[in-house]
């Protein structure tokens, strides 16, 4: 009969300590559980304005590479056509020189009139590209949140360990530290 006093009053007791830890308010628990999916995830979200930031410099790289490439081609045309002016003998073969050049010059500039237009639409779709990567990783993140919150709220998670695992900086402090 004494041992089932002393076992009566200890269950009450741990029932009355247990209940009287504060549980953790949602806020803890979502903020608990945005810390850990953002632990486990390969590295911060992705910023949309960061990500559309490097498709401009990618695009403003190509633009130049293209420039410097049809540069290069039209000063060839002209080392070419000035070594031949210099052996040319009156100005009627100058004229017809210049004119041949000209037109080589032109030529070569409008071989890369298509390169410099594709730019345009495959910049759209990099952007394009980029905001869905950035909408895509949200929601799938958001979509993990839910499900830790849920099985947080399931567990009766105590203030205390919320607050824990909000500032733990590894998973293994996560999960190991914060109980």
């Amino acid at each position: 009969m004494k041992n089932l006093v002393i076992a009566s009053v200890f269950c009450f007791v741990g029932t009355l300590v247990v209940s009287c830890v504060p549980a953790a308010t949602d806020g803890e628990i979502a903020q608990m559980c945005e810390n850990l999916v953002g632990l486990r995830a390969d590295g911060p979200l992705p910023v949309e304005k960061d990500l559309l930031a490097r498709v401009d410099e990618d695009f403003k790289a190509r633009e130049k590479k293209l420039v410097d490439w049809r540069a290069k081609d039209l000063k060839g045309w002209d080392v070419e056509l000035a070594a031949k002016l210099e052996k040319a003998e009156n100005d009627e073969e100058k004229a017809k020189l210049n004119e041949d050049y000209a037109k080589k010059k032109e030529v070569t500039s409008r071989q890369f009139d298509p390169d410099f237009q594709a730019l345009g639409p495959a910049k759209e779709t990099a952007i394009k590209e980029a905001k869905k990567k950035v909408v895509d990783e949200k929601a799938g993140r958001d979509e993990e949140v839910k499900k830790c919150v849920a099985e947080a709220v399931n567990e009766g998670i105590s203030q205390q360990v919320a607050q824990c695992r909000i500032k733990a900086d590894s998973t293994d402090a996560y999960w190991n530290q914060c109980r």
